[in-house]
């Protein structure tokens, strides 16, 4: 109801009942979850690697376990190397023989440069026929061709050496990176091979995870995608961890769109992670802004 002055005083309309703004002082902007922007998806590692053996052979050795953290270059698996220990071993004998073999040329020509010298110096004097001379040039010729036999198969020694060493390394399986072991695919007695070309060969033998730093990759709504921006903050709720909202952040979103979805893929990083947040867990993400501030 509106209640009139008096007349002759200055008139003013006061409506009551209904509280007045004037004085009332603005709230701070604070993070709201933003109408729409909220997606599902699962828990990533950084980094995952099924690590499987360059050769092919018998798994003779395992020396890990699921839930086992391992280091770089951490030996996990060896495969039989019976065979590629004996190419080894007859690769450095070879060598030995062929460095056996250029002593005996060297110290052939030492003896047949000697005597093609004297031989020179006969011959200016006319003590030794042409053919003698001939003979001991040909022999001087014949120690240098066999010293230069020797280093070339010294050199073809010494490569076969390498390549025994590199089918003893395949036979050696090592972690990639630090990580830990998710999965096991192989077990001591089963055949390994690089690709699995068999059916009854295994062709990795364990999964290794980084689990230093976690994502949730979150499939958006393209028509959404342009609300999104690198660094927003996120809350990540994982359906195995109830009543617990673990603080995230957009990490990355993919430049291009699943068109069979009509979705965007954003990697949200997890901040606050603890022993509970594990691969391939189902997660909602609900992305937050903070909302303008208004003018006064």
């Amino acid at each position: 109801w509106i209640t009139r002055l008096p007349f002759g005083m200055q008139t003013t309309d006061v409506v009551q009942g209904e509280p007045s703004t004037a004085s009332t002082v603005p709230s701070l902007p604070t993070p709201i979850i933003a109408e729409g922007l909220t997606a599902n998806g699962y828990v990533v590692p950084t980094r995952q690697a099924s690590v499987a053996s360059k050769g092919t052979g018998r798994l003779e050795y395992l020396g890990v376990a699921v839930g086992d953290r391992v280091k770089a270059g951490q030996v996990i698996a060896r495969i039989e190397h019976g065979d590629a220990l004996a190419a080894l071993l007859q690769s450095k004998a070879k060598i030995e023989v062929a460095r056996a073999a250029l002593a005996t040329a060297q110290a052939e020509l030492r003896d047949a440069t000697l005597n093609y010298e004297r031989t020179q110096t006969l011959l200016a004097q006319s003590f030794l026929s042409q053919a003698e001379f001939d003979s001991a040039e040909a022999r001087s010729s014949r120690a240098k061709a066999a010293i230069n036999s020797a280093e070339a198969t010294i050199k073809a020694a010494l490569a076969d050496e390498q390549a025994a060493e590199v089918l003893m390394e395949n036979t050696r399986i090592l972690s990639p990176f630090d990580g830990t072991v998710l999965k096991k695919f192989a077990e001591v007695g089963e055949v390994v091979a690089p690709f699995a070309a068999s059916p009854v060969s295994r062709g990795a033998v364990v999964l290794i995870a980084d689990l230093t730093t976690l994502f949730v990759e979150a499939e958006v709504s393209e028509s959404m995608i342009g609300r999104l921006r690198t660094g927003q903050p996120a809350d990540i709720r994982l359906d195995a961890v109830r009543n617990h909202v673990y603080q995230g952040e957009v990490a990355q979103i993919i430049p291009t769109a699943d068109r069979s979805k009509a979705t965007v893929l954003a990697k949200v990083r997890i901040l606050d992670p603890d022993p509970f947040v594990l691969p391939e867990m189902s997660a909602k993400v609900s992305f937050l802004f903070e909302p303008a501030k208004k003018e006064r």
